[in-house]
Order: structure tokens, then C-alpha cells, then sequence
């Protein structure tokens, strides 16, 4: 075996490096892969879905959908990319170099203060639904003054005169 790529070497000589197929863009890898144009590579005997980029890493928690830093010759020298299959045959002789994972990216923490912020949106838009409701009923309630009383069905209570109450009688 001539090895002419020396980025893939190290799966020769340490079990524990992965091989992982990601996407910057993202792909439909729906449940019936055999009307794919591509399988992901564990199905289909090494090839891989359009835009699938192959990296190494010896992190073994890293799975399918997962979100991973990957170096890049743009922006910041590192990109974002999603797994799309893990522990993939990989061509050793191939000329492509096959660089490292930089990390994964925990969502979890976006996700719950995301989660939180819908939650205070919902809120705050009520308020204001009540807030405007309240001001328009106090705008109506002035408008029509005293004879809010008179109209059919009116329920406030807090505009309706004070009950006459006489004084017991004594004896």
C-alpha cells in the first residue's frame, strides 16, 4: 500500500479517529435513502450526499445531526457545518486532505433561552392586547359619560353609580 496522503494516516495507526460527513448546506437525508441521488456513505459503500465534506475527530459522542466547527479558508478560518453521517469507509489513498473537527456545538443553551424569549413574547403581547383594550374601553367609558348605564348589556362596574343606601331605621 503506497500512502501518498498523510492527513489520512492516522486512521491507519489510531482506532479511536473518526470519520464524519457534514454539510454546510443543508440536504434532505430523509428515512428512504434509495431515491437519493447520493446515500450517505455508511448505506451505500463510500459515496455521499451532494455538499458532504469528510473530517476527522477522535470524539466519540459526536452523532448524526449534531452541529460541529470545522477549519475553513473563509471568514474566520472556521465555519459551522451539520453531520450527516458518522463513522464513514474513507478512500486512505485519496488525494483529498481530510482535516480535524475543531468541536462540537452545544445548542442547549440557545435553545432554553429561545424557548424563554417565545415565552416572554407571548407575554408581553398580551399585555399589550390588555393594555389596548383597557385604553379603549377608557376612552369609550369618557366618551359616553354618564350614560354608559343605559346601554344593553354593559357590565362595568367600575363606572356604574354607587348603590343609594339609606340609613337603617331606628326604633
Amino acid at each position: 500500500m503506497n500512502v501518498t496522503n498523510y492527513s489520512t494516516a492516522i486512521f491507519l495507526i489510531n482506532s479511536n479517529v473518526r470519520a464524519i460527513a457534514v454539510t454546510y448546506e443543508k440536504i434532505d437525508l430523509t428515512k428512504d435513502t434509495t431515491q437519493m441521488k447520493y446515500q450517505p456513505a455508511y448505506l451505500s459503500g463510500g459515496k455521499l450526499p451532494d455538499g458532504a465534506a469528510v473530517f476527522k475527530t477522535m470524539d466519540p459522542d459526536i452523532k448524526v445531526d449534531d452541529f460541529v466547527i470545522v477549519p475553513t479558508d473563509t471568514r474566520h478560518g472556521m465555519t459551522v457545518c451539520k453531520v450527516v453521517a458518522t463513522d464513514i469507509e474513507i478512500d486512505l489513498q485519496s488525494d483529498k486532505e481530510c482535516h480535524w473537527i475543531v468541536g462540537t456545538v452545544d445548542t442547549s443553551e440557545f435553545e432554553s433561552v429561545r424557548q424563554q424569549e417565545e415565552k416572554a413574547i407571548v407575554a408581553i403581547k398580551a399585555g399589550k392586547v390588555k393594555a389596548e383594550q383597557d385604553k379603549l374601553r377608557q376612552e369609550m367609558l369618557a366618551a359616553l359619560g354618564d350614560n354608559v348605564a343605559n346601554i344593553p348589556m354593559q357590565n362595568v362596574i367600575e363606572h356604574r353609580p354607587a348603590p343609594e343606601t339609606t340609613a337603617p331605621e331606628t326604633e
